[in-house]
């Protein structure tokens, strides 16, 4: 992973990871430590509650490409961006395949914590949930 992957990309590795090892078990977990192996300390997730002074703060350095949108997810080593990616997740204009349930407007967590559960929409199967099951949730 780098900072030039899309999330086509991403997205493209979390169902394929989704097709072979889970098949139709709504109960699988995905780590991303085993599915990204870049080197990345921490990832974060944040919702568009979040402006780039809240993101900056939950960082601890400044982000320097910002655009106000929906959903975006860093990858960090330290005090560096090593992935970010941002979208509009709209299940109804399909603008993204998959979706974070964050119960609040962000989650981080290190490496190691990075479990999420993930399933299959009911209604369009090419939609994916991801639920985190560690890491740190906040609300702004």
């Amino acid at each position: 992973m780098s900072c030039n992957t899309k999330v086509e990309e991403v997205e493209y590795i979390i169902k394929k990871y989704y097709t072979e090892e889970c098949g139709d078990n709504d109960d699988c977990i995905i780590d991303f430590n085993d599915l990204f192996p870049k080197r990345w300390d921490s990832v974060y997730i944040f919702n568009n509650a979040f402006d780039i002074v809240d993101i900056n703060k939950q960082l601890g350095f400044e982000l320097k490409n910002y655009v106000d949108v929906g959903t975006r997810i860093i990858f960090t080593k330290g005090k560096n961006v090593i992935y970010y990616q941002e979208w509009f997740p709209d299940p109804d204009n399909h603008a993204s395949r998959l979706i974070f349930e964050l119960k609040g407007n962000m989650w981080v967590a290190p490496r190691s914590k990075t479990q999420f559960r993930i399933s299959r929409d009911l209604t369009d199967q090419d939609i994916l949930y991801l639920e985190p099951l560690g890491g740190t949730r906040n609300k702004l």
